[in-house]
């Protein structure tokens, strides 16, 4: 009786160990290093190295952007690389000690990567060249003109003497749109304008969303739809002037609630708190985000505490501030955070990198060093 209590005492407190145990480990899929390269993680790189270019179109596996205008600039100004040489550039990455001061060395070397484009005709990129900020004079493969911005502004109250910064933000065989800045450094007015490729037809007006919506449901902006990136495999929804996404079928702008965060046509669902909430969290598509429901098209679970674990931070560090989304897309979510401890206050700044591709019911979350806060 005394032996079959012993064992029966022995099997509980055994059990009870275990749980204890498995209570002590994350539960969810924790690796310590970059995830494997992929589409989507170059598309992360991509995105950081070329934060101060517009991205204007691919051609094959050639990647087009224009530069944002500077102070003393006299043309604009575009460059090219190929997906074959961005991966190149980016590949000591994996193998690197430092992870964080390599990728550093990546943003700010990015010059290296980038190709003058020299052919502007082949990709019907308009030559754009001004030695004062009010006469622009423009080339495309139809035709050329000198542009007298102030002609085109005459009812806008703007002054010659206002200073005044031009960029190519979108550009096909057919037409092109520019973004003209006025006193940029102080109150800044935007302005969009859209030309065709013969120089005819010119469309300016002055405004963001509500000033884009009017001319799309005025069907001013007919001419140059091909211009907007569709969102959605149907073409229901179109981004416009990078920031601004209209739905065809209501032909209004698509309004972001300022809790979530969107990109590439994925809303975050409390993705704009920071920190993010621990828990559950959803992605959804842009047509159930507009719908209302909650269909979620990606989840994963954040917890703080586990990731600590995972990390091997102590059991004291349980919490993260700030926490934020930098880039997700459907196979990838990209966070930025940093630990807090209760003494010293800061116990590691990390990324966070959600990996779908291989279970995306049970994603592989990656946890290495920072590489870049925004």
């Amino acid at each position: 009786m005394k032996r079959m209590l012993f064992y029966i005492s022995l099997s509980l407190f055994l059990i009870i160990l275990m749980s204890l145990s498995a209570c002590g480990k994350p539960k969810n899929n924790y690796q310590t290093e970059l995830p494997e390269d992929s589409r989507m993680f170059q598309e992360f790189v991509q995105d950081r190295i070329t934060g101060r270019y517009f991205h204007l179109k691919n051609e094959g596996n050639i990647n087009i952007y224009s530069k944002i205008f500077e102070k003393g600039d006299n043309e604009v100004t575009y460059v090219q690389f190929t997906d074959e040489q961005l991966k190149e550039y980016y590949a000591p990455l994996f193998g690197a000690s430092d992870k964080s001061m390599t990728f550093y060395n990546l943003e700010i070397n990015r010059e290296s990567l980038f190709q003058t484009v020299d052919d502007l005709g082949k990709y019907y990129l308009p030559e754009i060249t001004f030695d004062n900020d009010n006469i622009y004079e423009i080339k495309t493969p139809e035709s050329e003109k000198t542009l007298h911005i102030m002609d085109l502004l005459k009812d806008f109250k703007v002054k010659e003497e206002d200073k005044k910064s031009i960029n190519v933000v979108a550009v096909n065989e057919h037409s092109f749109q520019l973004n003209l800045d006025v006193n940029p450094a102080e109150e800044r007015r935007r302005f969009a304008i859209f030309m065709t490729q013969d120089l005819e037809d010119v469309l300016i007006f002055e405004g963001d969303g509500e000033d884009y919506i009017y001319h799309y449901q005025n069907g001013d902006l007919d001419p140059y739809e091909d211009l907007f990136t569709p969102l959605d495999d149907d073409g229901r929804f179109l981004k416009i002037a990078r920031a601004i996404t209209i739905d065809t079928i209501t032909q209004d702008e698509i309004v972001i609630d300022e809790m979530d965060d969107y990109f590439r046509g994925l809303v975050y669902i409390g993705g704009g708190i920071d920190p993010l909430e621990e828990g559950e969290q959803c992605l959804q598509k842009l047509e159930d985000y507009v719908a209302g429901n909650d269909e979620c098209f990606r989840t994963f679970d954040l917890n703080y505490k586990e990731m600590a674990k995972a990390l091997d931070l102590g059991p004291l560090v349980d919490s993260a501030f700030p926490v934020y989304s930098i880039y997700h897309s459907e196979d990838l979510i990209v966070l930025s955070l940093k630990f807090r401890a209760p003494i010293t206050g800061s116990a590691g700044n990390i990324n966070v990198f959600v990996d779908f591709r291989k279970d995306p019911e049970n994603p592989t979350i990656h946890l290495v060093d920072r590489l870049t806060m925004f």
